[in-house]
């Protein structure tokens, strides 16, 4: 058609420059139409042949639009788009119509997807087969086979061949191996129904994943509902491929992934004190997704009892956290016996934290911990629950203002010791503060303030009520207001930092204190009745105190450099500085806050405080006036590393701190000079911190009474200084450097259980672990009957770890000293054995009295946790 348009054009131009058409001009003009004519009617069919053969080459076509040609489509083509590829080869037999992939082949359909070293797809039939290969290993010279594997979703098999059919979306699986979850399940033949349900023959279900599982649930066929429950007829249990005794009329494995209700089933339990016993046994409740509960309970045949709940809860990006209560009911002996004991205890704990983005600029956190003070002890078998003396539990509430300096914080403490049963309750604990601000610094960003504009100030309020009792004695009904002791304390800080001549760092300040109080006491010694009474006051009653201080200070650096060696140089910083204070004595009668009275049948009248034990005491008594001294010292090293020049040199602290203070007090008119005290801490090759600290004393004591006097020990010829106190404590954990692998190599869910509780993992990867606390005290008394001097000894001793026996046997310790008792403290020894699906765990307490035994094998998957063996001697024996 393009060629007719420019011979058009070419004969009006011809015509238009010429008068006259020649005749043969004319008839080559016409011949000439006629062969273009031809040629273009030509041109347009071939390629009319071309596209026709180019599309039914293609394997899909997309003419869906009002004005294309359709074309006939194959009726038993797949539902979706199958992807292959194959790394060495792929031949497709047009003739028998078969695609043959090799070595590496890879198959994708929906979302099934086949891996094998040989597939071949018939098209007639729509079947994909999926075969192993046999291959001669060149290092070991074994025959090998490669097994082809099938994944569906979160499902995956291994097998020796595959049918799979596309039309009817059925597949066989010879000698199938399939995971679901932490189970497997091993299948001479597997049959995957069209739904995706799945029929087994001859199948082990385990929680192994070795080749030939070291023990199994064995049944003759299974029934499997992917990711809800796998259901088998009558089946046994099989250890190392050996069948015995112990039957199932049928078997239920659920595979849903997830939380899920259903029974905890228990243990069993004998004790000599508790009669026989079902331990742990109960339901869980899964709620929601958010929230969950776990019921248990203990009964034992002679009485003792014990049940409790358990909660978590979580609301994604906003809260978190656990609940749980617990109450023992425990009965050692009848009541016709010789001590027979019967206690009720309980304990709760409460665990709850917000995301930090939820209230901004505030902040709302639990931790609570609270119970009777005998309920570890009688019910735990947990050496660290046992050990630990204390419960403390704290509610708190913060909040801070953005761009301004307040602070607001609200918390409801508890702490109670086991031992002495003495327990404290604070409801509430305020506090609220001004952080530092300068008052009179009136210019912004200024480079050089001021002497005056350097000047700063802060405020503290804090509000307390508390109550302290014996939980033995406690009761609701006779508590009061009256019980509880509480107080405010207000406190202004006011203070400017100056340098001075360049070196010199110049610190001066005050503070004020103000104290509120709804009571305040008076104690004084009954002679007729020999005791002391006391005669509480109530009412608003305030006191105040202030004192005045001040400070210089400066470092020193002194450095050594080496060309050669090792050690390319040593830095000794000295820190001196001296401080001033000054304080009035708030204990003179004018102030009002003390008075004289009798405390004893000795007659000693001595000076007591109206608010002698309330919550943030009273003003000092006695007058300050006098300097004071600190000299710090620090000592680094620093060496050469052995590779090369470039790499970095290493530091190394010999000396992290060695203070020297101590103070005269001028305001006074005996024993000016406080005590010369020496500290000293340091930490050696990372692992290793020592601390330590002495006291030495300038004056004399008189060797009648045993009390110091006035004199000084070179006015009585005794030296200059005369030795107090000493101390000395050793924190180690070796090895230096740890490898804690089990962290870095596991997922994210082992990595949550272990960090949780690292310390009870037996992490193989480390050989070995030691821990060890050691403190020694020293107490120089003189005695007046032997008239000499007797060093006081006090010692503590504790020491754990554990020590890698062979790559699958450990054991670990936990033992220590009782200097006082000359005894050996609580021990116990861990044994534990890796048998690969199973863990076997033996925990004994030899002697003491938490003499015991724990003995317990199990499978190591949770899905089959019911699956163990304990035994144990109860520590309530003892009894």
């Amino acid at each position: 058609m393009f060629n007719l348009i420019l011979l058009t054009i070419y004969m009006f131009t011809f015509c238009k420059n010429s008068y006259k058409i020649h005749y043969y001009a004319l008839k080559r003009i016409v011949i000439l139409v006629i062969c273009l004519l031809f040629l273009n009617k030509l041109t347009s069919a071939q390629s009319s042949t071309n596209n026709s053969r180019q599309e039914s080459d293609s394997v899909t076509t997309e003419v869906n639009t009002k004005d294309s040609i359709a074309f006939a489509i194959s009726k038993d083509k797949p539902d979706e788009k199958v992807i292959y590829k194959a790394q060495d080869s792929i031949v497709f037999d047009a003739k028998q119509k078969i695609l043959q992939l090799y070595e590496g082949a890879e198959i994708k359909y929906t979302d099934i997807q086949v891996n094998a070293d040989y597939i071949f797809y018939e098209q007639d039939s729509s079947t994909l087969h999926a075969l192993a290969i046999h291959q001669l290993d060149s290092t070991t010279v074994k025959d090998t086979i490669k097994k082809p594997t099938i994944k569906q979703g979160e499902e995956s098999s291994t097998f020796t061949s595959l049918q799979y059919n596309f039309k009817s979306k059925r597949a066989l699986l010879e000698h199938a191996f399939s995971q679901y979850g932490e189970g497997y399940i091993h299948s001479e033949q597997v049959k995957r129904n069209n739904d995706n349900s799945i029929n087994g023959y001859r199948n082990i279900y385990t929680t192994c994943n070795a080749e030939v599982p070291h023990f199994g649930i064995a049944a003759k066929k299974v029934k499997i509902i992917p990711n809800k429950i796998a259901v088998s007829g009558s089946a046994n249990l099989v250890i190392e491929e050996i069948p015995t005794p112990l039957l199932l009329p049928f078997g239920l494995f659920p595979l849903k992934q997830g939380q899920r209700s259903g029974f905890k089933l228990p243990t069993y339990d004998m004790s000599d004190n508790l009669g026989f016993g079902l331990r742990e046994f109960g339901y869980y409740f899964a709620i929601s997704e958010k929230v969950d509960l776990l019921a248990l309970a203990d009964v034992y045949a002679l009485g003792t009892w014990r049940a409790g709940i358990a909660s978590k809860y979580i609301n994604r990006y906003r809260y978190n956290g656990s609940l749980s209560f617990n109450y023992a009911y425990t009965k050692i002996g009848e009541e016709f016996e010789q001590n027979n004991t019967i206690q009720r205890t309980f304990n709760v704990a409460w665990i709850h934290t917000i995301d930090p983005n939820v209230l901004s600029g505030s902040n709302f956190s639990a931790n609570v911990n609270i119970g009777s003070s005998r309920y570890q002890k009688n019910n735990t078998y947990d050496a660290n629950l046992y050990l630990n003396n204390n419960y403390s539990s704290s509610i708190s509430y913060s909040k801070s203002w953005k761009n301004k300096p307040f602070n607001f914080s609200a918390a409801l403490r508890h702490n109670q010791n086991t031992q002495t049963r003495l327990v404290k309750v604070t409801l509430p604990e305020i506090n609220f503060s001004i952080n530092q601000i300068f008052p009179f610094q009136f210019r912004k960003n200024i480079i050089k303030p001021r002497w005056y504009e350097k000047i700063s100030a802060s405020y503290q309020l804090s509000a307390v009520n508390s109550i302290d009792f014996y939980d033995s004695t406690f009761s609701l009904s006779t508590l009061r207001f009256s019980d509880f002791n509480n107080g405010m304390k207000q406190t202004i800080p006011i203070n400017a930092n100056y340098n001075v001549l360049k070196y010199f760092n110049f610190t001066i300040g005050a503070t004020y204190n103000e104290y509120w109080y709804l009571q305040k006491l008076f104690k004084e010694y009954d002679f007729s009745e020999n005791k002391l009474d006391t005669i509480t006051t109530r009412g608003f009653i305030t006191a105040r105190d202030y004192a005045f201080n001040s400070s210089i200070s400066t470092r020193i650096y002194g450095i050594k450099l080496f060309k050669k060696g090792k050690i390319k140089g040593i830095r000794h910083v000295l820190t001196p500085s001296l401080n001033a204070n000054l304080r009035p004595d708030f204990g003179a009668p004018k102030y009002g806050y003390y008075y004289n009275s009798f405390t004893n049948q000795y007659y000693t009248n001595s000076r007591q405080s109206y608010f002698d034990g309330s919550i943030f005491g009273g003003p000092p008594d006695g007058k300050v006036g006098g300097v004071g001294f600190n000299i710090g010292n620090t000592l680094q090293l620093k060496t050469r590393s052995k590779k090369d020049s470039s790499a970095q040199d290493k530091k190394i602290n010999i000396i992290d701190g060695l203070n020297i203070s101590s103070f005269y007090n001028a305001a006074v008119d005996s024993f000016r000079w406080s005590n010369l005290a020496i500290s000293y801490r340091t930490t050696l090759f990372e692992s290793i911190q020592l601390s330590g600290g002495l006291s030495y004393t300038p004056y004399s004591f008189n060797k009648t009474t045993g009390l110091r006097q006035k004199t000084f020990l070179y006015q009585e010829h005794e030296g200059l200084l005369r030795f107090q106190t000493a101390s000395i404590a050793m924190t180690a954990s070796l090895p230096f450097k740890k490898n804690n692998n089990a962290l870095k190599i596991a997922n994210s869910d082992q990595r949550l259980a272990i960090g949780n509780n690292y310390y009870s993992y037996a992490d193989f990867n480390i050989p070995w672990t030691l821990a060890v606390n050691y403190s020694l005290d020293f107490n120089k008394k003189y005695i007046i009957l032997s008239q000499r001097d007797s060093l006081i000894l006090t010692q503590n001793l504790n020491f754990s770890g554990d020590v890698n026996l062979t790559s699958k046997w450990k054991v670990g310790f936990r033992s220590g000293y009782d200097f006082r008792l000359k005894e050996i403290s609580f021990t116990s020894l861990d044994i534990y054995r890796d048998l690969h699906c199973w863990e076997m765990k033996l925990n004994i307490i030899p002697f003491g009295y938490r003499k015991s035994y724990n003995f317990s094998l199990n499978v190591k998957a949770s899905v089959l946790q019911d699956l163990k063996l304990l035994r144990r001697r109860d520590f309530r024996d003892n009894f």
